[in-house]
Parts: C-alpha cells; structure tokens; sequence
C-alpha cells in the first residue's frame, strides 16, 4: 500500500492518480470561477442597460407630461375662441326669442356648450392625429 486509498472495486489508487484529480478539480473550479466573473460581468452591463432604459423612458414620460399640457391649453385655447364665437351667435337668438330669465340661462348655456363642444371636438381630433406620430 502505497497511500492506504481504496477505489470502489477495491483497487488501490496512487498518489499520481489524487494529484491529477485534484490538479483536475482544481482547473475546473478555475474555469468556473472564470465563467462567474464573466457572468456577473454581464450581470453588471445589463443591469446597467436597464437603468438607461429606465431613465429614458421616465424622461420619455415626463416630455409627454410636458407636451399633453401644452397640448391641453392650445386646445382650451381654442375652445374659448370657437365659443366666443358661436357663444355670440347663439346668445344672440336666446337673447331675442326667449323672455328675461330664460335668456339669461340660455345665454350661459350657449357659452358653455360651445366651449364644451370645441375642447371635445378638438381632443378627438388630437387624439386621431396621435395614431400617425411616430
């Protein structure tokens, strides 16, 4: 007996034969350590890639913010145009065909509908021409 290790037949195993299983597990541990540091490397990258990712699409989604309120006033800016306009042309006939108190009501109701009406109208046109934008 060389070394006094036994193998599960019974044959004895030298010390050559543990040497070359331990230089052996020895250059496999290494090839993993090597395949984990390349794995957390690209663990890193992509987490990496994830955060810009996550940046851009919150600063994506603050200039939407920023661009449906501009949005938004140019529409109330135009609702309040259109019903001055049709506003007038409405209170106008209230005011002529309708006695006192009504036409007052009326008068109110012919401002709000047309200004109603113009930012309605005018978000389901925004809303259509969206689709087209890239």
């Amino acid at each position: 007996m060389v070394c006094g290790f036994v193998n599960m037949s019974g044959q004895e195993i030298s010390k050559s034969s543990i040497l070359a299983t331990v230089a052996h597990m020895q250059s496999l541990a290494r090839e993993q350590k090597v395949a984990l540091l390349k794995a957390q490397d690209d663990f890193a990258r992509q987490n990496e890639e994830l955060l810009r990712q996550k940046e851009n699409a919150l600063r994506y989604q603050a200039e939407a913010h920023e661009n449906a309120k501009e949005r938004d006033s140019m529409l109330l800016c135009f609702a309040i145009a259109f019903a001055a306009w049709a506003g007038t042309m409405l209170s106008g006939i209230f005011l002529r065909e309708f006695p006192t108190p009504w036409n007052v009501i009326g008068l109110v109701l012919a401002y709000a509908t047309a200004a109603l009406f113009a930012y309605a109208l005018g978000r389901l046109v925004v809303a259509n021409l969206a689709r087209f934008i890239p």
